[in-house]
């Protein structure tokens, strides 16, 4: 997994928002606020609210929007 992020908890302010490359396989925890999530070549949107989390399912360029001021983790999910 390539990403623009270091740190374990992330912080967007509202309207900003964050790259994710190739990273197939990586957990998004919504831990406070709201984040729109898409990954490239699917056609869902998926929103995030804090306690919710969603699995980028796809390599390529997936963004992470905040919709309000927010903080999520993004972890590698081991099966």
């Amino acid at each position: 997994m390539n990403t623009d992020l270091k740190l374990s908890s992330n912080v967007l302010a509202r309207n900003t928002l964050q790259r994710v490359v190739d990273g197939k396989g990586t957990l998004v925890q919504c831990l406070q606020g709201t984040l729109w999530l898409t990954q490239e070549s699917d056609p869902r949107d998926i929103v995030l609210e804090a306690g919710d989390e969603a699995l980028i399912e796809r390599d390529g360029v997936s963004l992470l929007f905040a919709m309000s001021d927010a903080r999520f983790a993004l972890s590698s999910r081991t099966h």
